[in-house]
């Protein structure tokens, strides 16, 4: 036992003579306290739901000293159960090529204005609505970034059919104007049939960041399954305000009436800083299958170095039905 604790002591020196692992962490956990539709009955709901009411993450990642060749993992607890995170990888750089193997995240052309946190229920959409990133869970992914502001990137996951693996393939391409646009298209592959195709365009030359996408899927069979999904996000602030939002219309050719294929809405969340806390407010309006909801949500946060604690009350309801009243708090944390 001694020789080999003495072997793993060694290991570590040695690894630490030439490489140095990075640790960095992120995480958001929270309650419902309250969760009631009639204020007779309710429950107590942990948050946010995405990662089973809580989510506790540490990455770790290393490089050579030239940035040739390196590594990195995300382990996170979701709801108490430990796993593997959003990446496992290994890259390499040749020149302006880098190559990845593992569960990656390429986000060169992906929308960067997120949804409103633990508060789902006024999340109209997020930064893959704007413009998807290249996400294989298994697989490769391929970017040439041969000069400044231009990107070509693809990515690829395994089946055990490489027609249907070679027909999922996912490639875009995207061109920077520093201060001007970001503009950017991509081709979401699906396996054995037509994928979708995506464009968007960031705009950089105004005060307020605008970042504008547009999906058109269903292509193999546009009149009985076509769909068109348009979003807009917007994200600035002035002085001690700050805000964001959304703006969506999306269209599914799946009946008869309008109403039927089409969802609607917009979103905004914004926060003023009052020194010792800050207060935001976010309100949502939602139209899909025929059916109006507005939601709405007041809340403080405190924020600190590397996180916050919010707390707040928020309701939802839809015009003429079900109603839905919520007490959340919760933290969020990253190093």
């Amino acid at each position: 036992m001694k020789k080999i604790v003495g072997i793993l002591t060694v290991a570590a020196l040695a690894t630490s003579l030439f490489a140095e692992v990075n640790v960095g962490a992120w995480g958001r956990s929270g309650m419902d306290v309250i969760s009631t539709s009639d204020f007779k009955s309710g429950s107590v709901v942990a948050t946010p739901g995405w990662a089973d009411g809580s989510r506790v993450g540490v990455s770790f990642g290393a490089a050579d000293e030239d940035e040739n060749i390196g590594f990195n993992l995300n382990v996170d607890s979701n709801g108490g159960t430990i796993g593997i995170g959003d990446q496992a990888k290994i890259w390499a750089n040749i020149g302006p090529l880098q190559v990845q193997f593992g569960k990656i995240q390429l986000d060169d052309l992906r929308g960067s204005i997120g949804d409103n946190g633990n508060r789902t229920e006024f999340c109209v959409a997020g930064e893959d609505a704007i413009f998807a990133r290249m996400n294989p869970q298994n697989g490769m992914t391929l970017a040439l970034r041969p000069v400044d502001g231009l990107f070509i990137g693809a990515a690829i996951d395994p089946n055990e059919d490489w027609g249907a693996a070679g027909t999922a393939i996912q490639g875009g391409i995207g061109y920077t104007i520093t201060d001007v646009a970001q503009l950017k298209a991509q081709y979401i592959g699906k396996a054995n049939t037509v994928g979708d195709v995506q464009v968007g365009v960031d705009v950089l030359a105004l005060p307020v960041l605008v970042e504008v996408g547009v999906r058109v899927g269903g292509l193999a069979d546009v009149k009985n399954k076509g769909t068109v999904n348009g979003t807009i996000g917007f994200a600035g602030g002035f002085d001690a305000l700050s805000f964001k939002g959304h703006v969506i219309c999306n269209f599914e050719n799946k009946g008869s009436k309008v109403t039927d294929n089409l969802t609607a809405g917009c979103e905004v969340q914004a926060e003023y800083g009052l020194g010792v806390c800050d207060l935001g407010v976010n309100a949502g309006y939602k139209f899909a299958q025929g059916e109006n909801s507005l939601g709405g949500e007041l809340y403080a946060k405190k924020g600190f170095g590397n996180g916050y604690l919010f707390g707040g009350v928020a309701d939802t309801f839809v015009i003429g039905g079900a109603n839905s009243f919520k007490v959340p708090v919760g933290a969020e944390y990253w190093f």
